[in-house]
């Protein structure tokens, strides 16, 4: 019962964490600076939009510190840096849309007037070969597959019961917005809901959906983005959460 206990809170404890690792990007200016080093004199790198997300190791996350050393999106060419810790903030954060209804094939998050389905399908391999780009290894010829309509793969592991999200909509107060395929569809392995979150900064009116998907070497987190009632953008990261 002792050992049972422990495991518990330790999982519960490595959850609160995790969610501590992806954060929203928050300026009233519309914008913030990425610096060389934590200086406000520091030379800016780059800059991120209000409502763009990134990512900070959980071991080096310290919610007291002036600057955060954040990572971007994989997708994101160019060197990351440093943000003030007051400019961000965690996605766990902000509203919770509770997750009502989860199945193989399907994840409905309803609360504070938002509605976000998540549909997933199956994909067969063979009917759909063109559309996969595989690296051979080896001299047996064996492979992997690391792009899907020219696109990288994430969460492939084999071929074997291949499955994607078929079409993400997010329904706000009556308004519909409908996520466009090339935003999901190399989205592969997604979970039943146990790592699956949706979240609302009603502040800046802008709808969070993240979870972390695959298993094993096959790991990934993405989270996209609904701001002002339209797809924004998505983040990813071979990290898991």
């Amino acid at each position: 019962m002792n050992k049972l206990l422990v495991l518990t809170i330790g999982l519960l404890l490595g959850s609160n964490v995790a969610f501590a690792q992806l954060f929203a990007v928050v300026d009233t200016r519309g914008s913030v600076d990425i610096r060389k080093e934590a200086d406000g004199k520091s030379g800016v790198i780059r800059q991120l939009s209000s409502g763009d997300i990134v990512y900070i190791a959980k071991d080096s996350y310290d919610k007291n510190a002036e600057w955060q050393n954040v990572s971007l999106s994989d997708e994101k060419i160019g060197p990351a840096g440093y943000i003030q810790t007051s400019k961000l903030k965690e996605l766990s954060s902000f509203e919770k849309v509770s997750l009502n209804k989860q199945s193989y094939s399907n994840l409905i998050f309803e609360g504070n007037g938002i509605r976000t389905e998540m549909n997933i399908e199956e994909v067969n391999f063979e009917e759909n070969r063109t559309n996969f780009v595989p690296q051979y290894k080896g001299a047996n010829d064996t492979y992997s597959i690391i792009a899907y309509k020219d696109k990288e793969a994430f969460g492939i592991e084999g071929l074997h019961k291949l499955r994607n999200y078929s079409s993400i909509v997010v329904n706000k107060h009556g308004h519909a917005v409908e996520l466009p395929v090339t935003s999901y569809e190399n989205m592969f392995s997604p979970n039943q809901g146990l790592r699956s979150h949706c979240t609302f900064d009603r502040e800046n009116n802008v709808v969070y959906i993240f979870t972390t998907n695959g298993d094993a070497a096959g790991t990934y987190t993405v989270a996209w983005i609904i701001k002002n009632d339209e797809y924004f953008g998505r983040f990813i990261t071979r990290k898991p959460l």
